[in-house]
């Protein structure tokens, strides 16, 4: 079995439950760790009783990890949030009853089974996979990797990368660019040249994010089952930078265009899991959320027009804009 931890607030309830979703259907033994970000979302998840699903609340990974609750007034929620990835994966790897554990973002979205980056994986201790720098969208300030997924054998190498990069998060770790680097990403730079047993993805379908799509030929199976990257089947899709720009329309953000590719395998299939779990949502009482959740600020949920003329100009000029229609998605 395979253990995988992530976190998320009632912003990102569908997108964690898409995910989770995603698992269950290509990850065949598992575990998924939560850390519940609010207590809304451990109400919900509570409720819903997820199989291969273990919760845990923000205040037991602050019981175990004191230096972690120790910086939360000096940190925006995000930034804090940010914190808390290495250390709540260091938490997990010490529960885990498996030999390594994943680090996952909620908004990743599994197309099919893991097998490559396990097998790839098994060649060291630590597994990271990059932004891929030679693409159009690379932005040099992000840092060579994406913290989306990363991967820890429980062995020496595995243990001293994750402490260390839980030391420089507690030292420094804020929403975008900082001192420091870039969140809690761009710390990762520094692996590969301080322990030898780091591996980077070589599998074209692992890390398949918008920021590199320029660099990828995207299509369907055919027998139109899953998306396929240069031919070969997309393991997960990043789903960061989609947003909402009124109800029902949706933006795909990060990219310079969105293929047809992309759109059919991989946006529609993504926007309509989101919408059913906004449904799923709703049922349970939660009756204003919306497939990308709730907007954090109320203030938020009513863009400027400026603003909202904005979004539809570059979703227009990217042909980014994807129009969800219960469960139609265009």
């Amino acid at each position: 079995m395979d253990t995988l931890c992530t976190y998320f607030d009632r912003a990102y309830l569908p997108r964690g439950l898409a995910l989770h979703e995603s698992l269950l259907r290509h990850w065949r033994d598992f575990e998924l760790f939560v850390l519940c970000l609010d207590e809304e979302t451990e109400r919900v998840l509570t409720r819903l009783d997820l199989p291969r699903v273990r919760l845990v609340p923000l205040a037991e990974l602050e019981r175990f990890d004191p230096a972690l609750a120790a910086t939360r007034d000096s940190r925006s929620r995000i930034g804090y949030y940010f914190t808390c990835t290495p250390c709540f994966t260091l938490y997990v790897l010490g529960l885990a009853r498996t030999r390594r554990v994943y680090y996952v973002d909620a908004d990743l979205y599994f197309f099919s089974p893991p097998e490559p980056l396990l097998d790839e994986h098994d060649r060291g201790s630590v597994y990271v996979h990059e932004q891929r720098p030679d693409c159009p969208g690379f932005r040099p300030q992000d840092g060579r990797f994406n913290v989306g997924l990363v991967g820890f054998q429980g062995d020496r190498q595995g243990r001293e990368c994750l402490e260390l990069w839980r030391s420089r998060c507690l030292e420094l770790c804020e929403e975008g660019l900082h001192a420091g680097g870039f969140g809690d990403q761009k710390y990762l730079d520094e692996w590969p040249t301080r322990f030898d047993r780091v591996v980077v993805a070589r599998h074209r379908g692992v890390g398949v994010a918008p920021w590199n799509l320029a660099d990828h030929q995207v299509s369907v199976s055919a027998d139109g089952s899953h998306p396929l990257v240069d031919g070969v089947p997309v393991v997960f899709f990043h789903f960061s930078g989609l947003q909402a720009v009124i109800p029902g329309l949706f933006r795909a953000g990060f990219l310079e265009q969105l293929s047809s590719g992309a759109r059919v395998g991989l946006y529609r299939p993504y926007l309509r899991a989101l919408t059913a779990k906004a449904r799923l949502l709703r049922r349970l009482g939660e009756r204003r959320t919306p497939p990308l959740g709730r907007m954090r600020k109320a203030s938020a949920a009513l863009p400027s027009l400026r603003r909202l003329l904005s979004n539809v100009k570059q979703g227009l000029r990217r042909r980014s804009l994807l129009l969800s229609l219960g469960r139609l998605v265009l």
